[in-house]
């Protein structure tokens, strides 16, 4: 609504006024949240709206995740934001409040003295007004995007410590096979040591790898106990709750998208893209308006009411403006330009660090694939018959038991890093969707048992939607 209303100087037209001006003013938007819970449904995430949810029991990974976004106190934190932008759309709305202005005259030498009395009201913000509120309802529209960006990056980040919690449960299960391995090993060279059956060096070179192992399942139970407090503090795990997660990674998808397809989708989804988008919209309006009203200072139109010392009164409207003499807003102008340059380059930036961000986690997802899948179809198997070999040799006592335990050891040292890459795999496909702006098509079977006696990889790599 853009009428300019006047009334005269009389006390009900004032209140006529009055009440015009707050018939004017502008509701706050309260769809905001309802449309956040619309941007994270197309993502396949839940509202973080509603009553936090308990911590207890063996979490997976979704449920790690709404946790997260239920009882993560940064949550609120961005919907407070809304709250302010949905103040400054009515702001936007809102006329200047009407100027009184009193005056008191006596003339020179004596007499009577002069009394005036003026109500004014500013007319440039009236001129702005609708513009203001359009910008205004843009930026609640854009601070909707940037909440759901923010809320998406905290499950992003609850998902990278569910995997990194996994990887270390399980990594732990394995070191725990290696660091008994080695105990064993020492433990059998000392016997034989008594005996008088082994020489001192070898023993001490034993005891030294049973040492060296039993740090390394130290250090294993310490990046356990890290990873948990990450996942804990992200889902607010009160320090009394019971609760874990499963101690088995899942085995690699069976496809990945292609680069291109990835790189389509992120330009399409990430919600951070199109609140850049929408800003270079707003600071195009924004130059606009300082084009077409550079000219424009304060302006007021009003009513004066003036009493003579002789008792004559004088009633009559009141204009002022400031001339533009010095200046038509050329600095205004200039800046608006510079926002306007910055918020295009800014979402030019964006797009460029998406497209290489993109191609550069697709190619490190396919190599960590390509290293998990030669670590369990060849290098574990192989590792595996030397194991059996070694067993028929120790049998027909052709070799040692220490041989049989060392080749032993090997094969849990190596399912060890096995279980490492397929941690990384997990971070790798993780950041990746951070990157995308949305959880990646995902077709896997099974899960990497400590044994590794879960199905083999499927090798093709093309793309599935």
């Amino acid at each position: 609504m853009s009428r300019f209303c006047a009334g005269a100087l009389r006390w009900p037209a004032v209140l006529l006024l009055s009440w015009w001006l707050a018939a004017c003013a502008v509701q706050p938007p309260d769809e905001g949240a309802a449309r956040i819970d619309e941007y994270l449904a197309a993502r396949d995430l839940p509202s973080p709206q509603g009553e936090p949810l308990t911590v207890a029991g063996e979490l997976g990974r979704d449920q790690a995740v709404r946790l997260a976004l239920t009882r993560h106190p940064a949550v609120a934190v961005e919907y407070q934001q809304l709250d302010i932008a949905a103040a400054d759309v009515m702001a936007a709305g809102q006329l200047d409040n009407p100027r009184l202005s009193l005056s008191l005259m006596y003339p020179h030498g004596g007499g009577d003295h002069d009394t005036g009395i003026g109500i004014a009201q500013g007319f440039a913000g009236l001129l702005l007004r609708p513009a203001r509120i359009r910008m205004a309802e843009d930026q609640y529209q854009q601070a909707a995007l940037r909440i759901s960006s923010a809320v998406q990056q905290l499950a992003v980040d609850a998902e990278e410590a569910w995997y990194a919690l996994v990887t270390a449960e399980q990594a732990l299960l394995v070191q725990e096979q290696v660091t008994r391995a080695a105990q064993l090993r020492a433990e059998l060279a000392a016997r034989f040591a008594g005996a008088g059956n082994l020489p001192a060096m070898e023993l001490a070179a034993l005891q030294r790898d049973a040492a060296e192992a039993q740090l390394a399942l130290l250090r294993q139970r310490q990046a356990r106990d890290s990873a948990k407090a990450v996942l804990g503090e992200l889902i607010d795990a009160p320090p009394d709750a019971q609760w874990s997660v499963p101690a088995a990674l899942p085995l690699p998808s069976h496809h990945e998208p292609s680069a291109a397809a990835l790189t389509d989708m992120a330009l399409s989804r990430r919600l951070d893209l199109q609140a850049l988008q929408l800003d270079s919209t707003l600071f195009d309006d924004n130059l606009t308006l300082a084009r077409r009203y550079r000219w424009l200072g304060e302006l007021e139109l009003g009513v004066e009411h003036e009493r003579e010392g002789d008792g004559t009164r004088k009633t009559g409207p009141s204009l002022s403006f400031s001339l533009p003499l010095f200046h038509r807003n050329q600095a205004g102008v200039r800046r608006a330009e510079a926002q306007q340059r910055e918020a295009q380059a800014r979402e030019r930036q964006l797009d460029q660090e998406i497209r290489h961000r993109v191609r550069a986690l697709h190619a490190s997802l396919l190599l960590s694939r390509q290293a998990f899948a030669v670590q369990r179809d060849i290098l574990l198997p192989a590792l595996t018959a030397v194991v059996e070999q070694r067993q028929k040799r120790v049998n027909y006592m052709l070799d040692g038991v220490f041989e049989l335990l060392a080749d032993k050891q090997a094969e849990l040292v190596a399912r060890r890093e096995q279980v490492s890459t397929l941690g990384d795999y997990w971070q790798v496909r993780t950041a990746l969707s951070r990157t995308v702006g949305s959880g990646l098509p995902l077709m896997s079977m099974g899960v990497l048992d400590t044994d590794g006696t879960a199905p083999p990889m499927d090798h093709g790599h093309g793309a599935h939607h």
